[in-house]
Formats: C-alpha cells, sequence, structure tokens
C-alpha cells in the first residue's frame, strides 16, 4: 500500500520538486501544534509511509495521530 501512495504523490508536480529523492527533518502539526518530529532520507516515501499508517491506526502514536485528525 505504501508503493501505492508513494507513487500517487509522485504524480504531484509541486510534491516531486519540494521533496521528491530529498533527505530531511519534518513534523507533523495538528491545529497548529507540532505533534511529532522525524528524519528520513526520503521525504516524499516517509510521507507515503505516514498516509499508510495513520489510515491503519496500528501503531500507537498513528492511533493518536488519526484520533487527533477527526
Amino acid at each position: 500500500v505504501v508503493e501505492t501512495i508513494y507513487a500517487e504523490l509522485k504524480q504531484d508536480p509541486a510534491l516531486i520538486e519540494k521533496y521528491f529523492e530529498r533527505a530531511g527533518i519534518y513534523t507533523i502539526s495538528i491545529a497548529d501544534k507540532v505533534v511529532y518530529v522525524g528524519k528520513s532520507h526520503s521525504l516524499l516515501h516517509r510521507i507515503a509511509e505516514h498516509i499508510d499508517a495513520t489510515n491503519q491506526a496500528f501503531r500507537h502514536k498513528y492511533r493518536i495521530l488519526n484520533q487527533a485528525r477527526q
């Protein structure tokens, strides 16, 4: 599923220009509050992993993020 999401994200020219194959540090914010800080070797792929995980809500941090989004 992550690879499908990743392929879809790669179709967006703005995301490709900003994130594709770039390493970096990122934050996840909810209601203008930072709730998670992470790092990745490929930011776009990591975004896809987070989207997949929040949709599945299988790990504790993702259950919390999923509940906060609702």
